[in-house]
């Protein structure tokens, strides 16, 4: 962890013998297949991948994106220098094309040799291929200055036809700004202003059209708009009247309640009087037979002295 760079570095050459391996310099292949290289090489591209982003989590904290690509320029400079990858190139193909699909059957052919090295002409191109394959590569640079491909007399980068079709090409097809309004005109960019100039009426008319249908469903909205308001004024009112009848009942359950206790206490009342008058009257009654029962035993003991 201390020392990212020699972790980097260990792995790298580690990778670096491989791609040696893959390229095949230590084998005799007499039936050699560049497509099946190619899969090769991405394989080995993607455990390249894996090797940096190990040895990426071992650099100082920042912006590891930075870090990443400041390493990438780094390797590519120290480990894969543009001349040496030419010239595993160069030995490569001379070792395994035995059909001479992509280099010279003769040694020393001069500039004439259909397989000399060119750079591509078109401007910031960086591309050099062999004379054999110069045709290929102008039917598909990038950078290549072409015609429009709708022929409206401009020349573009192929790599920006595309944006020059969408967007800055005069025979690119259009729609009229009042499109939305109803006009159905087809169009190319380079005839929209005539068209704004020569239509005017044509727009006026489908603009006042518009605003008269916009005023319809206006009057439309308003008219649902008083509905809902009267609508909302009756249940205002209905609510109200409920609430009244709903105040109403509540007051007359509270005066039942009070008339049904008054009553509840008259005959409570009227209860406890005739429980009074009834223990009077039995109080009496026991007074009455105690003094004559007294009297009895006093007239029997008497009776007894004699």
């Amino acid at each position: 962890v201390k020392h990212p760079r020699m972790i980097s570095d260990l792995k790298i050459n580690t990778l670096k013998n491989s791609f040696i391996d893959i390229l095949g310099f230590k084998e005799d292949i007499q039936m050699y297949s560049f497509e099946s290289l190619s899969n090769d090489l991405d394989k080995y591209v993607d455990d390249c991948k894996n090797a940096l982003s190990m040895a990426s989590s071992a650099l100082s904290s920042g912006n590891p994106n930075e870090q990443i690509n400041k390493r990438i320029s780094e390797i590519s400079q120290v480990y894969f220098p543009l001349e040496e990858r030419r010239q595993l190139a160069k030995v490569l193909i001379q070792k395994r094309d035995s059909v001479f699909s992509y280099h010279c059957d003769q040694k020393n052919c001069g500039h004439h040799c259909p397989f000399a090295y060119e750079h591509c002409p078109h401007i910031d191109c960086p591309v050099i291929y062999s004379r054999k394959w110069s045709n290929q590569h102008d039917q598909e640079c990038p950078q290549k200055i072409i015609e429009c491909e709708r022929h409206c007399e401009r020349h573009v980068m192929r790599r920006l036809m595309k944006n020059h079709l969408m967007d800055e090409c005069v025979l690119r097809p259009v729609e009229c700004s009042f499109a939305s309004l109803g006009c159905e005109s087809h169009l190319l960019q380079k005839d929209l202003k005539d068209h704004m100039e020569c239509c005017q009426s044509d727009h006026l008319e489908l603009t006042l059209k518009r605003i008269l249908e916009q005023q319809g469903i206006i009057s439309q909205l308003y008219h649902r708009m008083t509905e809902q308001e009267t609508r909302g004024a009756s249940l205002q009112q209905e609510l109200r009247r409920m609430e009244g009848m709903i105040a109403a009942g509540a007051l007359a359950l509270k005066a039942s309640e009070t008339r049904h206790e008054g009553a509840l206490q008259d005959q409570i009342a009227k209860v406890e009087q005739r429980c009074v008058k009834r223990t009077s009257d039995l109080q009496a009654k026991v007074h009455s037979e105690t003094v004559a029962l007294t009297k009895s035993i006093r007239e029997v003991a008497a009776t007894q002295k004699k």
